[in-house]
């Protein structure tokens, strides 16, 4: 079969090889050419001076590239206008790849104005010794040690979602469920970082996550466009998101003030900071310079945005496999009740170094489900990876859920199975379960911090209620905007009726 460059495709290619017996090592040399040209392999047709736009979406270009993936093989070339992309999936390339930041591959050129715009311009956006300086600072507030002191604060915030589900439970409501995870990670998150508890659990008006959140889909849609028309022609949406930006601004300068007058009360021998601000307040260079207020503002407003959606949105997918599970739901149960020993929300000072049932689930999510199905870089030198020549200045598209077998395009269809078959591989940690959270050198800094919030909501959840889908409004699909997200994930809570004496913290 060919494709529409008339070249063979990669199903043309196996069948090509299969017809003659051979080992395993000539096989694979049949598969791959060694120094292989971008140029020499197939991809889809692109119309003349816009290449392949007409075929993007920014909420659906991950199926896309997926779909492109099962058809042309592990790497091919599509063209954005004049621009063209790589495209890898193939495991061993997409983790050479990861391995090889930030001096064979860097973040992707064209976000970094986009984020200096923004004044987004912390570890996430960074590069060169301004990455490194403050990946020092983000390594050593996150790390396992500084986040038990957190642990207090974090089962509270806990607790407050279990009353309010309770409540939500006894009404017998029907939650849109990513909605309400978002409203949790944003109180942990504020918490961490800014140490302002903002409770939008129990009240609405938190200035600051009322102007993120339209700074979130802003940010995405900047990242994904073609072409930067807003630094041309503002429209009201570009607007909004200056004055949006400005407020959050304001709101966090307030906040830097306050915790500046804190720790200057404290002796100077005996400054102990309270939340990630304070930190970086506190953060001095080897020379003895401090970060700047605007060093600190940028990785404040990093944290705020690369802590909320991510984690809610895959605590939102473990619920939607729980209801499709029940099974695997009731195997994290029994977890939590022998772990939480009558509890309604857990001891995260008390959690093992790995849960068999709940990590496994939650491994087996990012590897369906990852934050981010794929990673934006460009070649920063001449490089060859598995054989494929990649010149400077290649922008590469890396599929990590293709990667990871778990692209829906893939034949057979990926199933969620967390204690057996793919999901067999997920039941112990550093696999290929970790490449939602990054490979290598930027491998996301607060992946502790993630993984103990979902670690205290998913037994707190099976531990206390029972969990009902609600399909009225159609099949839950994904959809990415800045986080991979469910649309229309509805679900409905019961208590669990035996658990009434210790379900009311």
């Amino acid at each position: 079969m060919k494709n529409r460059r008339g070249k063979p495709g990669a199903k043309a290619c196996l069948d090509a090889a299969h017809e003659l017996p051979c080992t395993a090592n000539e096989e694979s040399d049949l598969m791959r050419v060694p120094n292989q040209e971008i140029s020499d392999l197939p991809g889809p047709r692109g119309w003349p001076l816009i290449g392949n736009l007409l075929d993007f979406d920014a909420a659906t270009l991950h199926f896309k590239l997926e779909a492109w993936a099962a058809e042309f093989g592990p790497n091919f070339p599509v063209h954005f206008g004049p621009k063209r992309l790589l495209v890898i999936s193939e495991p061993q390339g997409v983790s050479e790849i990861l391995r090889d930041r930030p001096e064979g591959f860097r973040r992707l050129s064209s976000f970094e104005p986009v984020f200096t715009e923004l004044g987004v311009c912390g570890v996430f956006a960074a590069e060169g010794e301004s990455w490194k300086r403050q990946r020092r600072i983000w390594m050593s507030s996150l790390n396992a040690n500084q986040l038990r002191g957190f642990q207090q604060q974090l089962g509270n915030v806990t607790t407050r979602l279990l009353r309010r589900w309770q409540v939500c439970a006894d009404q017998q409501r029907v939650l849109d469920i990513a909605e309400e995870l978002m409203r949790y990670t944003v109180d942990v998150t504020m918490l961490f970082a800014l140490g302002h508890d903002a409770n939008t659990l129990e009240q609405d008006d938190d200035t600051i996550q009322q102007h993120l959140n339209q700074i979130f889909p802003a940010l995405q849609r900047r990242i994904a466009a073609p072409f930067p028309l807003w630094r041309y022609f503002k429209r009201r949406a570009d607007h909004q998101l200056d004055d949006a930006l400005a407020q959050v601004r304001a709101e966090v300068d307030t906040l830097i003030a306050r915790a500046r007058e804190r720790l200057a009360a404290q002796a100077d021998d005996d400054k102990q900071p309270g939340c990630f601000l304070e930190v970086l307040l506190l953060a001095r260079d080897a020379d003895g310079s401090k970060f700047s207020d605007d060093d600190v503002f940028s990785n404040c407003l990093t944290a705020l945005l690369a802590g909320e959606d991510t984690t809610a949105n895959t605590l939102a997918w473990v619920l939607h496999y729980f209801c499709e599970h029940p099974d695997v739901f009731e195997a994290v149960r029994r977890e939590a009740d022998e772990l939480m020993q009558g509890a309604a929300v857990p001891d995260a000072r008390g959690f093992p170094a790995w849960l068999d049932a709940t990590d496994a689930v939650i491994n087996e999510t990012l590897r369906l489900r990852p934050v981010a199905p794929y990673l934006l870089v460009t070649a920063q030198q001449d490089s060859i990876v598995q054989g494929l020549r990649i010149p400077p200045g290649t922008d590469v598209a890396l599929l990590l859920r293709s990667a990871a077998g778990s692209a829906p395009c893939t034949l057979p269809a990926p199933s969620f199975s967390p204690f057996s078959g793919a999901g067999s591989e997920m039941k112990s940690p550093g696999n290929a379960a970790t490449l939602p959270f990054g490979y290598g050198p930027r491998m996301c800094p607060g992946r502790n911090l993630a993984l103990a919030e979902m670690r205290s909501v998913i037994l707190m959840v099976a531990r206390n209620f029972d969990l009902h889908a609600v399909t009225d409004s159609g099949p839950v699909r994904e959809k990415l905007s800045f986080a991979l997200m469910p649309d229309k994930l509805h679900i409905q809570l019961a208590r669990r009726e035996h658990l009434s004496a210790v379900s009311n913290p």
